[in-house]
Parts: structure tokens; C-alpha cells; sequence
């Protein structure tokens, strides 16, 4: 709860983690109605990470079995009201009101 992660597992050994859904709890009416909004990034702390040697590879048991890190570095979260059109479909639109 600290962190704002939602873990779920299954009886068949799944494991889902959903990271930092804050954004979730503070998207609301006023939100919405905004073209565009960031919501504050979780604390962030600035280290370096270390190779211990333990990834991808070894033969100590439990190293068989691992998951991906997230990233190094603050992820923002945003909301955009209307989908970015693309390069390709506004020169679409563009040639369909010439033709």
C-alpha cells in the first residue's frame, strides 16, 4: 500500500503486479474534463545500480526463476483527452478533402 502496487496471483501460479496506480485514485470528473493533466510521479530516489552477477544466468536455484526490473529513472503519468492523430492520418484526411 506504500506504493500504490496492486498485486494479484491465480491458484494456477500466475502473478500479476500492477505498478504505481495513483493515477488511478486521483482521476476524477475535473480530470476528465481537462484537455491534458500529469499527475505527480511517485519519489523517486537517485542511485546507481550494481551487477551482483545474478542476472540472466547462474545456477543457484532460485535463478532459474526472475522477472524484469522496472526501468532506472521517474515514469510520468498523463492524461490526453483526444487520441494524437498520426503524421499518416491527418495527410489522409488532408488528400480526402482535396479529392
Amino acid at each position: 500500500r506504500e506504493h500504490n502496487d496492486l498485486v494479484a496471483a491465480s491458484f494456477g501460479r500466475s502473478l500479476y503486479i500492477l505498478d504505481n496506480y495513483t493515477f488511478l485514485r486521483n482521476l476524477d470528473a475535473a480530470v476528465l474534463e481537462q484537455e491534458v493533466a500529469l499527475f505527480q510521479p511517485r519519489e523517486t530516489y537517485l542511485y546507481r545500480p550494481q551487477r551482483d552477477g545474478r542476472e540472466k544466468g547462474g545456477s543457484q536455484g532460485g535463478q532459474h526463476f526472475y522477472g524484469a526490473n522496472p526501468t532506472y529513472g521517474v515514469l510520468f503519468d498523463y492524461y490526453i483527452k483526444e487520441k494524437p492523430k498520426t503524421a499518416s492520418q491527418i495527410r489522409k484526411k488532408e488528400e480526402k478533402e482535396l479529392n
